[in-house]
C-alpha cells in the first residue's frame, strides 16, 4: 500500500526523533497512524521546542497563568515535557 512506502521511506530517511520508529518495525501494521503523528504531533513539537529555546536564549522565558496570577514556567520543567513527547 502507498502509506506503508511513504511511511517506510520516511522510518529509514528521516531521524528517529522525526518518527519515534524506535525499533525496525515500528508504524508498519499502521503506517497511516504513524504518517499523522509524524505530521500532527512530532513536527508541530519539535517547532514549538526550537521556538521555545530561541525565546529563552533571547530572555523571553515561558509565562504561565493557571488562574493564581502569571508566573514564568522553570525551563526544566519545559523541556522534560518536549523529552516525554518526543521520545
Amino acid at each position: 500500500s502507498k502509506p506503508l512506502v511513504v511511511w517506510e521511506w520516511c522510518r529509514q530517511n528521516l531521524p528517529r526523533v522525526v518518527t519515534g520508529a524506535r525499533q525496525p518495525t515500528t508504524g508498519d501494521d499502521n503506517p497511516v497512524g504513524a504518517l499523522y503523528n509524524i505530521v500532527f504531533v512530532r513536527i508541530p513539537a519539535i517547532g514549538a521546542a526550537v521556538v521555545y529555546c530561541v525565546n529563552v536564549l533571547r530572555g523571553h522565558p515561558l509565562v504561565v497563568n493557571v488562574g493564581d496570577g502569571f508566573f514564568e514556567m522553570n525551563p526544566l520543567a519545559v523541556f522534560v515535557v518536549f523529552y516525554i513527547l518526543l521520545r
